[in-house]
């Protein structure tokens, strides 16, 4: 199993960066929508004219820094993609990267703490990726040991194995009876609190995974969007650093529990 070097890491790292910024960037599509509505012809064509013209130049970051070859298809028609016409999952994909980024700069050592599961990740924390001297960046860039990684690793799977016996208990299904047990919510309790005897869980609520402060099966509908979306970021990027994606591919890593 060949995992990416630090190297590929901090290339990797910083096509996420150009890709969430460029994002940010991005007005939400309702409200381009109806900034569009009440714009001129001339206002519209200035608005994308600008947007093209940025699109242009990181394009031309990016394969001067040799990183545009390494992106995606997805990411390379996001960058290139101009208002209005980006799709909205398309961009909503985009946001939800600075999650990854958050994980691949813990990892390279640009952070120390490694964020919470319950919490998304401040934008601002990007500005703590080098902007200047990239090659430099790129040829010093050195990983936390494996183990560390494999921990958090593990952890991440822990809680999107949560979050889909969570989707199993709301559809009202039942745990297969040679595992013994008659309900998810009973293999969650045991789970939870073998986790926090071991000290993988920091914290656990009423036998259960603390999430926003409360049971994880108490979080609201909005709250486990929320929070299953983070899991499913940080899984990914994890398993990638860890070498489960074939050939290091990004788009090619799976995410299985």
């Amino acid at each position: 199993m060949a995992k990416p070097s630090s190297q590929d890491v901090s290339k990797r790292l910083l096509i996420l960066k150009y890709v969430v910024v460029q994002a940010l960037a991005l007005p939400p599509q309702d409200l381009l929508n109806d900034l569009f509505s009440q714009w001129s012809k001339d206002e519209q064509r200035e608005f994308t004219n600008g947007f093209a013209e940025r699109a242009k130049q990181i394009v031309s970051s990016l394969k001067s820094y040799k990183l545009w070859s390494l992106m995606t298809k997805e990411e390379q028609e996001f960058i290139q993609a101009i208002p209005p016409k980006v799709k909205f999952q398309q961009h909503l994909n985009a946001m939800w990267r600075l999650e990854s980024a958050t994980v691949l700069m813990w990892a390279l050592g640009l952070i120390t703490d490694f964020p919470s599961f319950d919490n998304q990740s401040d934008p601002e924390i990007l500005k703590q990726i080098p902007h200047e001297d990239i090659s430099k960046f790129i040829n010093n860039a050195r990983l936390l040991p494996d183990n560390e990684i494999e921990r958090k690793r593990s952890l991440a799977e822990l809680w999107h194995w949560r979050s889909r016996t969570r989707q199993l208990a709301e559809e009202k299904r039942v745990p297969p009876p040679s595992l013994g047990f008659e309900s998810f919510e009973q293999i969650v309790q045991q789970v939870a609190n073998e986790a926090y005897k071991q000290g993988d869980l920091s914290e656990i609520i009423g036998d259960d995974f603390s999430a926003k402060g409360k049971p994880y099966r108490d979080i609201s509908d909005d709250e486990w969007s929320e929070v299953r979306s983070i899991t499913m970021e940080r899984h990914h990027a994890l398993n990638w650093l860890y070498g489960y994606a074939k050939g290091n591919q990004w788009d090619k890593t799976p995410t299985d529990t």
